[in-house]
């Protein structure tokens, strides 16, 4: 049983550390458009 949950709360950290590289790489672009569109 501790095993199962020391898998489970592993796994569960590494999609929630893809969550958040997904939502800071998305925040990235629109700001990229943001800048690109205010500084050109």
């Amino acid at each position: 049983m501790k095993c199962r949950l020391k898998i489970f709360m592993f796994s569960d950290g590494i999609f929630l550390k893809r969550l958040i590289l997904s939502i800071t790489e998305t925040a990235k672009i629109k700001m990229d458009k943001f800048l690109v569109r205010n500084f050109y």
